[in-house]
């Protein structure tokens, strides 16, 4: 059973904000069994997450994440009870060390504090601004079974910043095909992308967008959206941003 926040501490949490406490490395979070309700998921405290000065540490940890939480259904990884208690309890660690609130200039910690920490409205942004909630959400659109190694569209999804901004935080990119289509087009087409890769990326999504205004793309299979895709290889290469 995994335990989490119930709703009042949740919220006492957020308004009584102790910018120090997510300074701190060494302080630990006061709460008691009364603070906690409990969900049917399977976990384990023992997991440790590699820090930031590992080499592909996010990506590495988003395995560890999806491999521990598998049993999380879609419904409890919208539940911000959930991500709050992992990123306070579980992983404080990393999360301190990831985060470095001392860093962000004061006016700005708080807001910083409140969308990585926690979740506030939830949506497919802020759940991929929560650092933990965003490596479960990762690892569950990009798994693929039907891959050799079924976390090499997670791996892709690591090797640049645009594909959190703008493939999968918008309402294509949530469309399991659209994503994996993607991913697999760029993994496919190492010289195309060899260069210029982020604009690259960023003019398939725009051209997507677009086409979603009188295409289907739910209706599509992963092979139909890379065929549309390759269709504009020819403008794809003439990016040069």
């Amino acid at each position: 059973m995994q335990p989490i926040f119930n709703r009042a501490y949740l919220l006492k949490l957020k308004k009584e904000i102790n910018v120090i406490f997510y300074e701190n490395t060494k302080e630990e979070l006061a709460f008691n069994k009364d603070n906690l309700l409990y969900k049917n998921i399977n976990s384990s405290d023992k997991i440790k997450l590699h820090m930031p000065s590992t080499k592909d540490f996010e990506y590495k940890n988003c395995v560890l994440i999806h491999e521990n939480y598998k049993s999380i259904s879609p419904v409890d990884a919208t539940d911000e009870r959930l991500w709050a208690y992992l990123t306070h309890v579980n992983f404080r660690d990393y999360m301190v060390k990831r985060l470095c609130v001392s860093d962000q200039p004061k006016e700005k910690k708080m807001d910083y504090i409140l969308g990585h920490w926690f979740l506030g409205k939830v949506n497919a942004n802020t759940l991929l601004r929560n650092d933990i909630s965003m490596l479960w959400w990762i690892g569950n659109l990009t798994y693929d079974t039907d891959r050799k190694d079924p976390y090499e569209l997670t791996r892709e999804v690591f090797t640049m910043l645009d594909y959190t901004r703008s493939l999968l935080p918008g309402t294509q990119g949530r469309n399991r095909n659209l994503a994996h289509a993607v991913l697999e087009f760029v993994i496919d087409n190492t010289k195309l992308f060899s260069s210029y890769k982020e604009g690259r990326v960023r003019f398939i999504m725009r051209k997507l967008n677009f086409l979603a205004g009188y295409k289907s793309f739910p209706a599509l299979s992963k092979e139909d959206i890379k065929s549309i895709i390759s269709r504009y290889s020819v403008d794809i290469a003439k990016v040069k941003e």
